[in-house]
């Protein structure tokens, strides 16, 4: 870059001597020679320049830095250490070049698009400058899919999830939006308050003038273990309450939402009921192929920290581990123990899906819901989470009033209103609501 910055300032200089020369000596230009001279300083010379300088800066704009000197907020979030936001995600595992990461992800964006794109950030940076930017900002269309086709159509992992998903001509045509599963994008709201990776090329640091090498990190969570109790139970109390600073600290409840009640993430308040603390432990550590394809990342805490952490997580409701794998006072054993007693998994049924409930699995499948919920409600993108377990938590008229009319959260994740008639619906709340009684392959 700094060649062609040099070629360009001696361009110029070159340009503006001769024209200099002729300025004041214009009989130079009598001859044939000084006509020629005079159009070459006047005229070729000065086109030369303009398109050099509009290369240079075409390129200029294709840089990271570039963006995020008007796009503050925006480069933060590439920062943000939560791999369900795509942008970070990309960013830092170098799934774009960084950079140019605006540009590989934005490449019919305002400068870089067709006339009718330019007329657009033209209009965008006049309101920058004469009037109020609203608080927010949308991409004027919507964001193209084959921004993202571009890389990942024909890739074997992409290849692979293309059952799961909608139709390949429907992406390819805009008529379904890549963005309506995978809505985690940059969010401008939460880079104050979230979690920041520190490493990578201090880009930001470059653009802002900052002396600081990148965002500088949360403050961490509480230790474990900061304060005892004699008692047992109050030194269990603290433990947990350690575990809680932790949790919010690592960005836990950015998915899991606020105390564990569940966002893009699953809900952790019955965690107790299904994992004792060890296998907990070891979850957390190295977490599952289907966990960490819905963006879960393995945690490397001090088992101070972890045991305070799964403290904390136990906590948040559920029936124990022990007290559900014990017998009743009636000597009769619980469900989950004649399940194990049986070899089935815990949670499991050897239920099957009814005629009513086949046919709303029929529904389920037409409409695309296991495009983000995954096959068979198992679980897909981090903003659909997986649905076992919906029919224990939500009566069937209110499923179905979620279903006709999604919560906004929901609606932020990219769920639809489901529009079919009465029969379709209380069908398709039957099979929802049968999903947890199945066995984990519910196909």
């Amino acid at each position: 870059m700094f060649g062609s910055t040099g070629i360009l300032i001696a361009l110029i200089v070159v340009t503006i001597a001769l024209v200099a020369v002729f300025l004041v000596r214009s009989s130079i230009t009598a001859g044939a020679t000084g006509k020629i001279l005079a159009f070459v300083s006047l005229c070729a010379l000065p086109a030369l320049c303009i398109g050099t300088g509009m290369s240079f800066q075409n390129q200029r704009s294709k840089q990271t830095q570039f963006c995020i000197s008007c796009h503050q907020l925006q480069g933060k979030s590439l920062y943000l250490l939560n791999p369900n936001y795509i942008p970070a995600h990309h960013f830092q595992d170098h799934l774009v070049p960084p950079d140019k990461a605006c540009f590989t992800c934005h490449t019919d964006y305002a400068i870089y698009g067709p006339f009718r794109d330019k007329v657009k950030g033209l209009w965008n940076m006049g309101i920058q400058y004469l009037s109020t930017p609203p608080k927010t900002i949308h991409i004027a269309g919507g964001y193209n899919n084959v921004e993202c086709l571009q890389c990942h159509a024909g890739t074997r992992d992409f290849e692979d999830h293309l059952k799961s998903m909608a139709p390949i001509a429907l992406l390819e045509t805009n008529k379904v939006s890549c963005i309506s599963c995978h809505n985690l994008i940059h969010s401008v709201s939460e880079v104050d308050h979230m979690k920041m990776w520190a490493g990578g090329p201090a880009l930001m640091s470059r653009a802002s003038g900052s002396s600081s090498p990148a965002p500088a990190k949360a403050k961490p969570g509480t230790k474990a273990g900061a304060s005892k109790a004699s008692a047992g139970s109050s030194a269990g109390a603290a433990t947990a309450a350690g575990g809680k600073g932790i949790f919010n600290s690592h960005g836990c409840s950015g998915c899991h939402g606020v105390n564990g009640g569940g966002g893009v993430g699953p809900a952790l308040t019955h965690i107790s009921s299904q994992y004792p603390p060890a296998k907990l432990t070891a979850l957390l550590k190295a977490p599952t192929a289907k966990m960490k394809a819905a963006g879960m990342v393995p945690l490397t805490l001090n088992a101070a920290d972890m045991k305070a952490l799964v403290s904390y997580i136990t906590s948040l409701g559920g029936a124990s581990p022990a007290s559900a794998a014990a017998p009743s006072a009636s000597g009769a054993s619980s469900p989950a123990l004649a399940n194990a007693k049986a070899g089935a998994k815990p949670g499991a049924s050897t239920a099957r899906l009814t005629k009513f409930e086949a046919k709303g699995k029929v529904i389920f499948q037409a409409h695309g819901c296991a495009g983000c919920h995954g096959t068979g409600g198992a679980g897909g993108t981090a903003a659909a989470p997986a649905l076992a377990g919906t029919g224990k938590h939500l009566p069937p008229a209110l499923l179905m009033e979620i279903l006709k009319h999604p919560t906004a959260l929901m609606q932020e994740g990219g769920m639809p209103p489901v529009s079919v008639n009465s029969d379709e619906l209380k069908a398709l709340v039957a099979y929802v609501s049968a999903i947890s009684a199945l066995k984990s392959n519910p196909n």
